[in-house]
């Protein structure tokens, strides 16, 4: 299972439909979910310049060390599964993709929380969950100013008005109940930025304008439709923002995410 890696696409509209538009009757979190062209390229954290078997041995110590989740899927019959056995892979040669063995999230405890859960609590029944299945997990939540900045693109600010991230975003940029205020899905490390523009030197985040190494984070931009989660973009924020995220701080929570 790759799931952590698979999350990571972007939409790219068809030349003849400029405009990417969600399909309903599949999950957010898919490539399928989306009328557009899914892309994995211009990820730095996946070596994809290598050959085989050097890209899958890369890949591996990726998953092993920079991602922590523990998915969950739940069916339309509202059962739930675990999504993989994070153990199976342990004794297995790099060259078969897959987890072996999973850190643990690089995250202090918030204040609020005693320990970090990773089982699942939100109990759904099958009359309120959709034809496709839901990942239920667990991970840290932050919320940021989210600015577009092209109607594929956006900019993420901390409390400061520092600018200290990108997304890319699957279909323009959603409503915002409070003053450009959205929240944010810490899904994994990432070393370097993704986004051409600030390769090329054209966006610069306001502090520390090259990160340390794997000084950001893999996040996916959300919507709440009652108990479930949709994802709206993809990008990547640095590490040390959720020090400085809004109100009420980065919160370790349970998502379930369609």
């Amino acid at each position: 299972a790759t799931l952590d890696e698979a999350l990571l696409f972007r939409t790219i509209p068809y030349f003849e439909r400029p405009v990417v538009n969600r399909r309903a009757t599949f999950p957010s979190y898919s490539w399928t979910g989306w009328s557009g062209i899914p892309r994995w390229t211009d990820i730095p954290d996946f070596s994809t310049n290598l050959t085989y078997p050097e890209e899958l041995v890369a890949n591996n110590k990726w998953l092993d060390s920079r991602t922590w989740i523990i998915w969950h899927s739940r069916g339309i019959d509202g059962a739930l599964t675990l999504l993989g056995d994070h153990e199976s892979l342990r004794d297995e040669p790099n060259t078969i993709l897959g987890y072996r063995r999973r850190s643990g999230p690089p995250f202090l405890i918030p204040k609020s929380q005693t320990h970090l859960s990773t089982e699942p609590k939100i109990q759904l029944s099958p009359d309120n969950c959709p034809q496709y299945p839901l990942l239920q997990f667990w991970s840290m939540i932050a919320s940021y100013t989210v600015r577009t900045a092209s109607p594929t693109t956006a900019n993420i600010f901390d409390r400061d008005q520092d600018l200290c991230g990108h997304l890319f975003l699957d279909c323009g940029l959603p409503p915002s109940t409070i003053d450009g205020k959205f929240e944010v899905i810490i899904i994994s490390e990432s070393q370097d930025w993704a986004a051409p523009a600030i390769k090329r030197g054209l966006f610069k985040p306001t502090r520390d304008g090259s990160p340390k190494s794997w000084g950001l984070f893999w996040v996916m931009l959300i919507v709440w439709d009652g108990q479930i989660a949709e994802r709206k973009g993809i990008g990547q924020v640095y590490q040390h923002s959720l020090d400085s995220s809004l109100d009420p701080g980065p919160m370790w929570r349970e998502v379930v995410l369609g």
